[in-house]
């Protein structure tokens, strides 16, 4: 956040659509970065007091079709992209001002996760190409770049994120499938799981 996008985010009026708990921004922050103004906007918004507190932090409780066009120099989305254009569509690039930056971090189309081949399958079938809409929206693709976080955990931790449905790939399908990958991962990995996380940045206006 601070090294690879300080330079699109210091300083600049920030809506984080779909901030979540806000823990990104925490950390952020402690860091050193610096945003003029940081709105942060979710349904279920859960940030801390602490963040909250803070004089550049705007909590903003809703969906973005609540609030109407947004004045911020940057519209930031954390894997939460797919969810705004399921429910906005085309409209999505109406609620920022044309001109104004966007960044999008999300899962690269083929995840590196210990997942089974019919999981990477359902995985295909749901992907976002992220880039195409923004070409299609008539949006200039200003910087492509990718993050790789190397990620120790146990089967049993997996596991549970399984049951847990933690990624929206998941939401749709019924408990069969969740056990069925369940026992696949149990039958092909041993119980420390050694693996890459990435997430790759779209940057475009």
């Amino acid at each position: 956040m601070c090294d690879d996008l300080g330079e699109v985010l210091d300083q600049k009026h920030i809506i984080d659509i779909g901030a979540g708990s806000g823990k990104l921004w925490e950390t952020a922050l402690k860091k050193g970065l610096s945003p003029k103004r940081l709105d942060l906007l979710d349904p279920a918004l859960n940030i801390s007091q602490a963040l909250e507190r803070k004089s550049c932090v705007y909590p903003l409780r809703g969906g973005l079709e609540s609030f109407g066009t947004s004045t911020a120099d940057v519209a930031f989305f954390k894997q939460s992209f797919h969810l705004a254009l399921k429910c906005l569509g085309d409209a999505l690039f109406d609620y920022y001002l044309p001109g104004h930056t966007c960044v999008v971090l999300y899962m690269p189309h083929k995840p590196e996760w210990p997942i089974s081949p019919a999981f990477c399958d359902l995985y295909k079938t749901k992907e976002v190409i992220i880039e195409d809409i923004a070409r299609n929206a008539g949006k200039s693709v200003i910087k492509q770049t990718r993050f790789d976080f190397p990620v120790i955990m146990s089967r049993k931790e997996w596991c549970d994120m399984l049951r847990a449905r933690f990624t929206t790939t998941l939401h749709s399908v019924d408990n069969n499938f969740i056990e069925n990958e369940i026992k696949w991962v149990e039958d092909h990995y041993p119980g420390i799981l050694s693996f890459n996380d990435p997430l790759k940045c779209l940057i475009f206006r």
